[in-house]
């Protein structure tokens, strides 16, 4: 009889590289410079990852406690309506913060998160979060800014809607080039769901624009 494998079982401690963690306060000091003060805080809290297997990390309807900067692979949001049917609201891959919806106000989440097998993380918890604010000067109103930077960057995405299905198909490969060929990390259903677009029609589109030399 196979065990299901437990959460710590899933996501495995690993070396923490000296130049991911660069990479993030880079791009955070884009948004707010706090200084040496952050960067040793981030130091000695920050925790990373990597998924042994593909699993949903924090389940709709609880309280998200961590939050995560993608170094490798991907991770993304979901949901299921009244009617059963997948809505994937959020893809992420590396470079980008994924944080359950509540995450800084410690409210339930409206989305699953799901993690795929390989994808690596740095991790920081919601006690964590709170211990910065209290140690590090302006630490909050920077998580608030970073939240507001990647609502914009999802009001973008969003737009995509009122494109047409190659316009839209084009646009994901385009940010992520490295879901080529198909079948790469995340399943068609997950890509179709987030661009607004059957599975039939997006395997069409792409077909098409393969073929075409476009993708």
């Amino acid at each position: 009889m196979k065990l299901e494998k437990t959460k710590k079982e899933l996501m495995e401690i690993i070396s923490l590289d000296s130049n991911t963690l660069t990479q993030l306060l880079e791009m955070l000091r884009k948004v707010k410079n706090l200084g040496e003060p952050f960067d040793h805080y981030l130091k000695e809290v920050m925790v990373a990852k990597q998924c042994l297997e593909t699993h949903v990390i924090h389940k709709e309807g609880e309280i998200t406690k961590s939050a995560y900067y993608i170094t490798s692979g991907f991770m993304i949001a979901y949901y299921f309506t009244e009617a059963g049917d997948l809505r994937v609201v959020k893809i992420l891959g590396p470079g980008s913060i994924m944080a359950g919806h509540g995450f800084l106000n410690h409210k339930k989440s409206k989305y699953n998160l799901m993690i795929f097998k390989d994808t690596c993380v740095l991790e920081i918890t919601y006690d964590q979060m709170q211990n910065g604010y209290a140690q590090v000067g302006g630490m909050q109103e920077l998580a608030m800014f970073t939240k507001e930077s990647f609502e914009e960057k999802d009001l973008a995405r969003n737009e995509m809607i009122s494109k047409t299905g190659e316009e839209r198909v084009l646009a994901f490969y385009k940010e992520f080039p490295m879901l080529l060929p198909p079948g790469r990390y995340i399943t068609d259903i997950y890509i179709a769901s987030h661009l607004h677009l059957s599975l039939a029609t997006l395997r069409r589109v792409r077909a098409d624009l393969i073929a075409r030399r476009l993708l």
